[in-house]
């Protein structure tokens, strides 16, 4: 958002989407995926709400990504939330057995039993 003018004339003066998309990654040290998404963005979005309402996004991404590498960066807590979900997935499908396991009075099964 800080070079929201110099993005702006480079994309003006594209000739091309692709040309323009280039000149993001390169002038600006973009991936593809960034550069596109600037592309894609209509005119609305740069109004001051939208602005604010972005970089509220940002910060949000921002504060996520610092707690996910915390995570990743500590392997008492990767066990810990693995353990919690674990636990979760037991409780929410932990329900008695719907079928009867019922022994057959075959004692052996060849091929064609099958």
């Amino acid at each position: 958002l800080d070079h929201l003018d110099a993005v702006i004339s480079l994309i003006r003066n594209s000739q091309t989407a692709e040309i323009a998309r280039t000149g993001l990654i390169e002038q600006f040290s973009l991936t593809e995926k960034q550069a596109q998404a600037i592309l894609d963005m209509r005119l609305q979005r740069l109004t001051g709400l939208e602005r604010e309402k972005i970089e509220e996004e940002y910060q949000t991404l921002v504060k996520l990504i610092a707690e996910l590498k915390d995570i990743l960066a500590n392997e008492y807590k990767v066990l810990e939330i693995i353990r919690e979900e674990l636990t979760e997935i037991k409780e929410r499908f932990n329900d008695e057995r719907r079928t009867e396991i019922v022994t057959s009075g075959l004692e052996t099964i060849e091929d064609e039993d099958l």
